[in-house]
């Protein structure tokens, strides 16, 4: 849809999300599986957030989804 440029990635360990508005959130599903903390900002959440961003890319890249503002410098 028009307009419409969140994206969002789930894997066996991490719930990762980019909005269009460019806010960021991660949960470490083995360590938060109710997902309460967002680790996005956090210094403990930063390894897990630039492999979350890597495959969100790949992902999206490889179903040729249309890439939002905020994830192109990636």
């Amino acid at each position: 849809m028009e307009g419409r440029s969140n994206k969002i990635l789930r894997s066996k360990k991490a719930t990762y999300a980019i909005y269009d508005n460019g806010e960021e959130i991660l949960f470490d599903l083995e360590k938060d599986p109710h997902q309460l903390r967002n680790i996005a900002q956090s210094a403990e959440g930063q390894e897990l957030l630039q492999q979350m961003r890597k495959a969100l890319l790949l992902k999206t890249i490889e179903i040729r989804d249309p890439l939002p503002e905020q994830i192109r410098p990636y």
